[in-house]
């Protein structure tokens, strides 16, 4: 997978994505929604819900392994 900037092309509106947060440089889980023109970040800090203008590249979930639903 590769690395999209979030300059040039945002996510289709509400699927989660992995997203750069470039503030705390790390990965993390993040929905963009379109009509609100935000992201919403899903980390475990509870004060980073909101990373509006943070995230500077994103990219799709993997696929999820094989036989995840036999455990």
């Amino acid at each position: 997978m590769q690395w999209i900037d979030a300059r040039r092309k945002l996510p289709t509106s509400a699927h989660s994505v992995l997203v750069f947060n470039k503030f705390s440089d790390f990965v993390e889980i993040a929905s963009y929604f379109e009509e609100e023109r935000r992201w919403m970040c899903w980390g475990d800090d509870p004060k980073n819900k909101n990373s509006q203008g943070v995230v500077t590249h994103w990219m799709p979930l993997p696929e999820p392994p094989k036989g995840h639903d036999d455990a």
